[in-house]
């Protein structure tokens, strides 16, 4: 019988289609972005600090399963078909519409601390939820020019937190950080917008369009506190809200200080713009402590509030 001599190649090849047969198809927990909607058979590419993170730190390898999503809303389970350098492709296996994104848009307007505490407050309220968030520049800001280079040098790099949160949290919508702003232009956001009037709650009657709410939070024991504002009892006049319509208001602006808080001009011009003043905490809080806190009562309270007094009819 004649004897098969194979090269030094096919034996490579042959040793790596072992390794493959051998493998344990892996499933990674993280969620990479894809560029556009896509159907169930199709071809993604995903290159660059992606790719290596797939190869290099994970170590998956043809036959692997990702999780995708293409920041639009749809989610995506793919098969690593071949991988080449920086360059990975992947069949769509699945394509999910999963609603993960919360009914309530929340945007923090943070006035920009130190740095490394702004990168801790864009990780971890992305992970909670956030819909956005608008660097702000105020008084006690330790920058005082929306144009100096550290803020430019870090605004790429705030989204690219924003994007590893999404990543490692699994969410489908990457959160914009907006370019600092002055908090006084800020402002003027919010002046053809009506005031808040305490006497129709969350709502705009005109056209039956819902107001954005809009919340400035505070130590000061003087001001409502967070959980009395969103009482169940504050909302049980079915009177305060428009009969004729179901939809809540769409948008909730959080503005937190920058360390030492706002100064009292700056409070004032807030109210004067329609913004609830709240008391988050009694306790002094670290800047950080209070950007987080803000965003997950918010949410949590106005998903408690749509859940008692829509879903669950409290109201008729």
């Amino acid at each position: 019988m004649k004897k098969i001599i194979k090269t030094k190649s096919q034996m490579i090849a042959d040793l790596d289609n072992q390794k493959l047969l051998s493998h344990k198809i892996k499933r990674a927990k993280d969620s990479f972005l894809i560029v556009g909607e896509h159907e169930k058979g199709q071809i993604v590419i995903i290159s660059g600090t992606d790719a290596k993170h797939i190869k290099k730190s994970l170590r998956m390898v043809c036959g692997d399963e990702l999780n995708l999503f293409d920041n639009i809303g749809n989610e995506y389970t793919g098969r690593i078909q071949n991988i080449d350098g920086l360059r990975i492709d992947i069949c769509i296996i699945e394509k999910h519409r999963i609603l993960r994104e919360n009914i309530i848009k929340v945007i923090l307007c943070q006035s920009v601390p130190k740095l490394p505490k702004m990168d801790l407050i864009i990780q971890k309220t992305v992970e909670i939820g956030v819909t956005g968030i608008v660097p702000l520049i105020t008084e006690r800001s330790l920058i005082k020019d929306t144009n100096h280079s550290s803020l430019q040098n870090r605004l790429s790099r705030w989204n690219k937190i924003s994007y590893e949160s999404v990543k490692q949290c699994g969410r489908s919508i990457i959160p914009i950080i907006e370019k600092p702003t002055q908090f006084v232009n800020f402002l003027k956001l919010f002046e053809s917008i009506p005031r808040e009037d305490e006497s129709f709650s969350f709502y705009q009657l005109e056209n039956l369009d819902p107001r954005c709410h809009k919340f400035i939070f505070s130590t000061n024991y003087n001001d409502q506190s967070i959980t009395s504002f969103f009482s169940k009892k504050r909302f049980s006049n079915s009177k305060l809200i428009p009969k004729d319509t179901k939809r809540v208001f769409s948008e909730a602006y959080l503005l937190i200080g920058p360390e030492g808080g706002f100064t009292n001009k700056e409070k004032r011009l807030s109210i004067d713009a329609g913004f609830i003043p709240l008391r988050l905490s009694p306790n002094i809080l670290r800047v950080e402590t209070a950007a987080i806190l803000s965003v997950g009562l918010v949410m949590n309270h106005l998903e408690d509030f749509i859940e008692t007094f829509y879903i669950n009819g409290d109201f008729d």
